[in-house]
């Protein structure tokens, strides 16, 4: 981008495909029980990691390769189970409010030979759940754990964010940005997504100043 374009204010395009899923020791086990698919322990799988880890990035590989259907644990009932297919993406899924109906989810596709990958921020033992089945099935699945990103992933993840939001930034405002912000990937996202908006709002490339002015607020 020359000097004297404007930032255009360009949809998002977030990309989910297999190529840009960076993977390093933080996610690598992650990644690799979705490529191992249908080669799983189980017909369930947890992935548990911090919100922009890439648990939503793995679920939609994943989705693509199962032709699974995804649904939010808030949304689940038990009436809407044989209509969802044999692959099933639950997403958030400790936030639901029948636990009844992921049991029944996590039973049906157990016995019609599907398969059942969830996603959460927390590990199934915080989720609250009372009811003993459901508790002891969790209890029982694999949990594929994604952590908080080292220097390199962070690099490379935040210029996927830039380049989702069609945005070119220089080397020396992204060395900029690391030196000096939070090592998590909510940080990132919260970071490329106010520099968005404040290169949009003063019509200007992403420099230090914006990331310094962005930085200060945080």
């Amino acid at each position: 981008m020359e000097p004297n374009q404007y930032i255009l204010d360009f949809p998002v395009l977030h990309s989910h495909s297999t190529e840009d899923f960076v993977i390093g020791d933080c996610n690598r086990i992650a990644a690799d029980f979705i490529a191992a698919w249908p080669d799983w322990p189980a017909h369930a799988l947890i992935l548990v990691g911090p919100r922009a880890s890439g648990k939503t990035h793995l679920a939609k590989i994943w989705q693509d390769r199962a032709g699974a259907s995804l649904i939010a644990g808030r949304d689940l009932t038990k009436e809407m189970v044989p209509d969802l297919g044999k692959n099933v993406i639950v997403e958030a899924a400790g936030e639901g409010d029948d636990p009844e109906a992921l049991l029944h989810l996590y039973n049906w596709l157990g016995a019609n030979q599907g398969f059942l990958l969830m996603t959460e921020t927390r590990a199934p033992s915080a989720w609250g759940i009372n009811l003993k089945d459901l508790a002891s099935r969790l209890k029982a699945t694999p949990v594929a754990k994604l952590a908080e990103p080292d220097e390199e992933i962070l690099a490379a993840v935040m210029a996927k964010q830039f380049s989702d939001h069609q945005i070119v930034v220089d080397d020396t405002v992204m060395a900029y940005l690391h030196k000096r912000m939070e090592r998590s990937y909510a940080a990132a996202a919260e970071i490329v997504y106010k520099l968005d908006q404040l290169s949009l709002t003063k019509k200007s490339r992403v420099t230090i100043p914006l990331a310094r002015r962005v930085l200060e607020d945080e």
